[in-house]
């Protein structure tokens, strides 16, 4: 108790604790207090002691914080804030008049020592106050239930006690406030199969407002029970039992056959056992009062074994009501038959044209002659138990009891009705009813043979002990079934989503989505009369969207849907630019997929140059081409904006923005090689890639990467440089306010043309080179022959007044245009020393009037262009 103040009382010393330093948490708090304070090694082992100590059943981490969490919520554990300074007066029971100056007491490190050097004082060993525990256990009569042992968790030690005939065990030398009790199986098995053996027939105990009654459910193992000292504790043992019902058109009159509406119910009930693990499952079946009592009996108990059959997919049970030596009234016969046979075909979505059983047998692969034989018989049977697609686990062995007509139900579906009258036909009696009987007892009581009789107490007790009801309501409400195949090889689509929906304005419920079972089909049952929207969805597929009308009174519907497989193919298109760096193709350019047969997908790039392609061609070789029509110049912002496409005058414009453009030919096909680059994979001559390969690598990869990489001419221009008296190159713009120099690729150019037509490639694109500035033009070669050629021209287009302008420092140039008035202007036309800094670029400059050399070649190798072009 160290840093906790204290002080004397009646002789004893008490420690004092503030009271805003006791926790009060919930299961939620302190179950995520705790798991941060396991991350501590020393802590989580106290933590594990503690468990330990009181009697925790498991050392299991995540049991422990349960365990002591619990504890906590409940009060038997408290938490503890340490240290901290006392604040405010606490006021301690027992003690309320008390006058205490709480400033004054000291702590314990404050308090005076033995001796010198001995370290803070400690408190003289006081008499612990006794105090006691009570706890009383009783079964669900309130009955005491003696002889149980008792192992009670108290004073950091177990003590073993056993009840006694009052079903009571007591300590009165306690010194603590809190215990934990865990009350033996053996003992209370023993006491408690024997009482419940018996029909009670009486109203369970029921405690009212007390706080300090635990039920147990009695199971395999009762959990610890906490208590709290000089407070009587019971503890109630309930049996624990709890029933399913099937009410409603499950059975037909007379009959014992599982009719097709109650099957989803069935699988329900399949899930229900998995919340009873080891139970014992009791079926017991019901009759109406059409029919003489005693065949009454046997349908009943005949209904219950129907049911345990389908439940375990006992295909032979079934086959058995068809044996000739059973008496007509209650053998099966053609009807089940047919009603089999309609279920299965309507869940498998089958609409055969003709004769049904014929169809049955032909697509099963069994002798086809129209008529249900042995054979035939067990496959239905088996296809038809196979629609719920559960089973009960092959261990369990559960049992049929039946109960005739001894126990109508009351109007209001809940309470037992006294007698009904002689040859009433009630479907809510025709029920079938599933009992779980948690272990270790098994049923109990148990059933007085095959069947009750009327008033059998047996059967009334059952119902007294479920605790737990659930129903499921079997009505003949309208059915829809939704049949998904692939409209080009009618193969079922197994896993598509099917969305059914009240139409707009119909105010009816929501469905819901299911997906589609193997064999294409989902079922949708307990539908009311109105319009629904159908809409399915599939990977690979296009979606599809109707509405159906389900009228009143119809019988169960298949609704085929034929899906229109698709393939999607994603192409990134790019350009490569003089550095090599990719430039996604402009927003809105048709991208054309042609196929060998003659047939074309068109789709249009994104602002990131994706194109994506959706047809419902299964395969075949193609070859792509792209389709600028007039607008062919591509603008590339400085600003990192998009790229777009334009025609000439947008992209002079663009360039006097000091944007990047260049020309594409108006038509472009992936067809050769040095002039496209593929992503994920290469050339397959000229075209490319197949569809189904497209389909394969667009799906891993994304989208397929094709990078258009033009024969990029770059270009330096000589000029004298008069100031500085060397050989220079004409340089890029290298401010905002510069003017473009557009170079142009022409062939054939006749000079005398004051602008030629025939343009092949333009750009305003200039990079550093060796030698300087380079000026960049994109060829687009026509099959294998390079360009420029002897036939070709280049030409450089500059604003007028237009100058190459040479500062102090050798190499050092840059372009200005001149205005026509002002201080520069008036430079430029003097002349002077300092007029010679301004070397006159031509407005319009030719190739084919110009000495050229190759740009490794620095000599006095100058040919004219054509004769260069032409090597």
């Amino acid at each position: 108790m160290h840093g906790l103040s204290s002080l004397m009382l009646d002789g004893r010393r008490v420690w004092v604790v503030p009271a805003r330093d006791l926790q009060a948490w919930d299961e939620l708090r302190a179950a995520a207090e705790l798991r941060e304070a396991l991350s501590d090694p020393f802590t989580r082992l106290e933590l594990l002691r503690l468990a330990d100590a009181l009697l925790c059943p498991s050392d299991d981490p995540r049991r422990v914080i349960d365990f002591l969490a619990d504890a906590i919520a409940n009060g038997s554990l408290l938490a503890l804030r340490l240290p901290e300074p006392i604040v405010g007066a606490p006021v301690i029971p027992g003690y309320e008049d008390l006058q205490v100056d709480w400033h004054d007491i000291p702590r314990l490190s404050d308090l005076p020592t033995d001796g010198p050097g001995a370290g803070p004082a400690t408190p003289k060993p006081v008499a612990a106050t006794s105090t006691w525990f009570e706890l009383r256990v009783v079964d669900e009569l309130e009955q005491p239930i003696g002889g149980v042992g008792i192992s009670l968790a108290v004073d950091g030690d177990v003590r073993e006690l056993q009840t006694d005939g009052r079903g009571r065990v007591r300590i009165d030398d306690a010194t603590t406030s809190f215990a934990t009790a865990r009350i033996s199986g053996a003992a209370l098995d023993d006491v408690l199969r024997e009482r419940w053996t018996q029909a009670r027939r009486q109203t369970w105990w029921v405690a009212t407002g007390d706080a300090s009654t635990t039920i147990v459910r009695h199971r395999d193992e009762i959990s610890p029970v906490a208590l709290a000292s000089k407070t009587p504790h019971t503890v109630v043992i309930q049996p624990s039992l709890s029933r399913a019902r099937i009410v409603g058109a499950a059975f037909d009159i007379g009959r014992s056959f599982v009719r097709p509406d109650a099957l989803p119910h069935i699988q329900s009930v399949v899930s229900l056992y998995g919340a009873h693990p080891g139970a014992s499952l009791l079926v017991v079946g019901h009759t109406d009062t059409t029919g003489e009592p005693w065949l009454n009996d046997l349908l009943s108990l005949l209904r219950a074994q129907a049911v345990i059959a389908y439940l375990k997919d006992d295909v032979d049970a079934w086959l058995a009501w068809y044996d000739d030596g059973l008496p007509a009234s209650v053998r099966w016969c053609g009807d089940e038959d047919a009603m089999m046979l309609d279920e299965v075909l309507l869940r498998r979505g089958e609409q055969p044209d003709g004769d049904r059983v014929a169809y049955f047998q032909s697509s099963r692969g069994l002798d086809v002659d129209g008529d249900i034989g042995p054979q035939t018989r067990r496959q239905l049977v088996t296809e038809y138990m196979a629609l719920d697609g559960s089973s009960l686990p092959s261990d369990i062995s559960p049992i049929a009891h039946g109960c005739g007509e001894s126990f109508p139900l009351a109007d209001d579906g809940v309470e037992l009705q006294a007698a009904a009258p002689a040859g009433e036909s009630d479907s809510a009696d025709r029920r079938v009813e599933l009992f779980f009987f948690d272990p270790p007892f098994g049923v109990l009581p148990p059933p007085p043979g095959p069947n009750s009789p009327p008033g059998g107490i047996e059967y009334r007790e059952w119902l007294l002990r479920s605790q737990q009801v659930d129903d499921f309501i079997v009505a003949r409400q309208l059915a829809l079934a939704v049949r998904v195949v692939d409209a080009l090889t009618d193969q079922v689509i197994p896993g598509a989503s099917v969305v059914l929906a009240p139409a707009a304005g119909e105010g009816l419920s929501g469905v819901g989505a299911t997906p589609t079972d193997v064999f294409g089909v989902t079922m949708f049952v307990d539908l009311v009369a109105g319009t629904y929207a159908l809409e399915v969805r599939h990977e690979g597929y296009e979606s599809f969207a109707g509405v159906h009308q389900l009228q009143a009174g119809a019988g169960p519907t298949i609704v085929p849907v034929r899906l229109r497989a698709v393939t999607r193919v994603k192409l990134r298109l790019e350009l490569a630019d003089p550095r090599g760096d990719a430039i996604a193709f402009p927003r809105d350019v048709p991208v054309v997929l042609l196929f060998e047969d003659g047939a074309e997908l068109t789709a249009t790039t994104d602002d990131e140059g994706l194109a994506a392609f959706v047809t419902d061609r299964r395969g075949g070789r193609f070859r792509v081409s792209v389709d600028l029509g007039a607008d062919v110049y591509v603008v590339v912002a400085h600003d990192g904006a998009p790229t777009r496409r334009t025609d000439r005058i947008g992209a002079l414009a663009a360039a006097a923005q000091m944007h990047r453009f260049l020309r594409l030919p108006a038509k472009l096909d992936v067809s050769g090689p040095g002039r496209w680059l593929l992503d994920p994979f290469g050339f397959d001559e000229a075209r490319f890639v197949t569809l189904d390969l497209a389909v394969a690598r667009t799906s891993s990869h994304g989208a397929i990467g094709l990078r258009l990489v033009p024969a990029w001419q770059t270009i330096a221009f000589e000029f004298f440089d008069r100031w500085h008296r060397k050989i220079a190159w004409v340089p890029g713009p290298s401010k905002t306010d510069q003017p473009p120099m557009c170079l142009a690729g022409h062939l054939a150019a006749n000079s005398s043309l004051p602008d030629p037509t025939d343009v092949i490639a333009e750009s305003v694109w200039p990079v550093s080179g060796l030698a300087g500035d380079v000026h960049c033009l994109a060829w687009f070669p026509e099959g294998e022959r390079e360009l420029p050629d002897a036939d070709s021209m280049l030409r450089l287009v500059t604003p007028p007044r237009t100058f190459v302008v040479s500062s102090a420092a050798p190499g050092d140039h840059e372009l200005e245009a001149v205005p026509v008035r002002g201080a520069r202007a008036d430079l430029i036309d003097k002349a002077s020393v300092e007029r010679l800094r301004f070397y006159d670029l031509p407005q319009d400059w030719r190739s084919d009037r110009q000495w050229a050399r190759p740009h490794a070649a620095l000599g006095p190798d100058r040919r004219p262009w054509a004769e260069l072009a032409a090597e």
